[in-house]
């Protein structure tokens, strides 16, 4: 920041292979790194972020101290770049992190995509018109599909301490706690599209669901959900024919059926 290096880190080694998401938060009074809506680093420094007009803004690079990145480029897939010019909270990460966003949100400062789909073209989804360019020199990037779950949608958290039913306003979903110790924070997302990796056979609907537990507490509960309308009068009259599926994460294989 402003000719000093900062590094919050964590064991890059403990992470599952696949898809994460990643936050970097910073303001006067710290830094904090998010990887999958959990805090997992912190680092001290402090200080006021200042654009330089003479020098790129560069991403997943060692920028030195000139326009061109000096080695140590990022070598891996990136998808949906947000820069944000106010401090994300905890929950708003959670909540947003598999929701596609519109690109006129406040505070807001550039979103790329990255759906492009070929070239070195890096667009600027805002208003602010920040678009920039892919790869080092003539190195272009390789486009791929991604997998992460992401669709616009609705997301909607809650703290759950005991038993009983909780409903996540928005998202047609509501647990029923039947055993609970300890405290978690549960995120619901609920996606408006189909996944990037369906389970075998047709799919139902073109909405999916993200569900996270956040913290340490333990719990037995039964999923209703309550938007779908799409079930044929032959699968309401025989609910052995409708499959439910589920993923432990949010990449690899086709989920698991249900």
């Amino acid at each position: 920041i402003n000719g000093t290096y900062h590094t919050p880190q964590i064991d890059a080694s403990g992470l599952s292979p696949g898809w994460h998401h990643i936050a970097f938060s910073f303001s006067t009074s710290g830094q904090w790194l998010h990887i999958d809506g959990v805090h997992r680093a912190t680092d001290s420094g402090t200080g006021v972020i200042v654009y330089d007009v003479d020098n790129s803004i560069q991403i997943d690079a060692d920028a030195g101290g000139g326009t061109a990145p000096e080695g140590a480029c990022f070598e891996g897939k990136l998808d949906e770049i947000r820069v944000w010019n106010v401090v994300r909270t905890t929950q708003q990460i959670r909540e947003n992190m598999h929701l596609s966003l519109v690109g006129n949100e406040s505070g807001l400062g550039a979103y790329w995509r990255c759906d492009v789909g070929a070239g070195t073209a890096l667009v600027d989804s805002t208003t602010n018109f920040n678009n920039g360019v892919f790869g080092v020199g003539d190195a272009a990037p390789a486009w791929i599909d991604s997998t992460f779950p992401l669709a616009r949608g609705a997301s909607h958290s809650q703290v759950v301490s005991a038993t009983g039913a909780v409903m996540f306003t928005g998202t047609d979903v509501a647990l029923d706690f039947t055993a609970k110790s300890g405290s978690n924070a549960f995120v619901v997302s609920q996606l408006l599209g189909e996944p990037a990796s369906p389970p075998g056979g047709p799919v139902m609907g073109s909405e999916y669901w993200v569900i996270q537990a956040h913290d340490e507490g333990t719990f037995t509960a039964n999923l209703t959900l309550s938007g779908q309308n799409e079930i044929a009068d032959e699968d309401a009259r025989d609910p052995s024919r409708v499959k439910l599926g589920r993923r432990e994460s949010g990449d690899g294989p086709d989920p698991l059926l249900g």
